[in-house]
């Protein structure tokens, strides 16, 4: 899941690149994942979940930037509906570390704003249907044209950033707001 997140998928690439046996290695591809994150300081730990699969330990997606503030405010929520501030307490420490994850993962720029990139969303999704168009023979242009359609403006999958399926990089109207909730 480390290598999900562009910047470490890319120098984990250079890496292979100068060892290829980085990738049959056991050892040697954890101690690439760990300089990896250490040097890009992209460590994906304490992200919320979308869909529980089984493991709090390794996060389900990297498409949804807003699922952190989304958590934040539904346990701010709760405490206040409940006025349990022992849940507030109890919950704390993985209170900061979302708010944590989300500056190492989703704030490239040092705004303290989610920044939404590559890869993931509904983009993706749009990207492997039109490769799955069968209306024209893969060699026409009609399917390249349909393929590029369907793949949005960038032909990357672009990460989920409100209720539509528009692609987009960068900062977000609906999850700056939660953000800044």
């Amino acid at each position: 899941m480390l290598l999900a997140i562009p910047e470490n998928a890319m120098m984990f690439k250079e890496m292979i690149k100068k060892d290829p046996s980085i990738a049959t290695d056991l050892k040697k591809f954890k101690e690439a994942v760990r300089e990896v994150v250490k040097t890009t300081g992209r460590d994906p730990s304490g992200r919320v979940m979308h869909f529980f699969i089984g493991s709090f330990k390794r996060p389900d997606t990297y498409d949804r930037p807003d699922m952190n503030p989304e958590y934040i405010l539904m346990v701010i929520r709760d405490v206040l509906w409940l006025g349990d501030k022992e849940l507030l307490a109890k919950l704390w420490s993985d209170l900061k570390e979302a708010i944590d994850v989300v500056l190492r993962t989703h704030d490239p720029t040092g705004d303290k704003l989610l920044y939404h990139y590559t890869p993931a969303g509904y983009e993706a999704i749009r990207q492997s249907i039109a490769r799955h168009v069968t209306l024209f023979p893969t060699t026409s242009i009609y399917s390249q044209i349909l393929a590029s359609l369907g793949a949005g403006y960038t032909f990357f999958p672009i990460s989920v950033q409100t209720f539509d399926t528009w692609s987009f990089i960068g900062f977000a109207s609906f999850t700056s707001i939660l953000w800044l909730a």
